[in-house]
């Protein structure tokens, strides 16, 4: 991909989910999942759906301690998005309840310009792996 566009995670829910998150991970050499680096998009409860839903990742994400995170743009590197949804009435500490998503690997490459926050932007050159 190059400009613009963004990474999405398309997906459908044939029962409605007691939480909905997209976090982002450094990718490892192998193009696995590395460590977590912050939440992209917490959608929370949301219904069951009669077509398919995307989330989109602009390239921000939520990092810091829960009760006060900060907006961070991220960095040239390899990346992977995680779908975590919540299955109904679940526990959300029993990884039992959790449906979870990867995407593969991809690539933001070297940013050139600067977004309003002052960070780079890393959305100049996208690949995936």
């Amino acid at each position: 991909m190059k400009g613009n566009d963004l990474p999405y995670v398309v997906f459908h829910l044939e029962y409605p989910a007691s939480d909905v998150r997209l976090d982002i991970y450094k990718a490892k050499a192998d193009g696995s999942k590395g460590a977590l680096i912050g939440n992209a998009a917490d959608v929370g409860e949301d219904g069951r759906d009669d077509s398919a839903q995307a989330i989109g990742w602009d390239g921000t994400y939520l990092a810091g301690p829960g009760w006060r995170p900060v907006t961070v743009s991220a960095r040239a590197g390899s990346y992977v998005l995680e779908l975590k949804v919540l299955k109904p009435l679940g526990n959300p500490k029993l990884s039992v309840n959790w449906e979870v998503f990867d995407t593969p690997a991809f690539s933001i490459d070297a940013p050139s310009s600067s977004t309003s926050t002052g960070h780079a932007n890393p959305w100049n050159s996208v690949s995936t792996r």
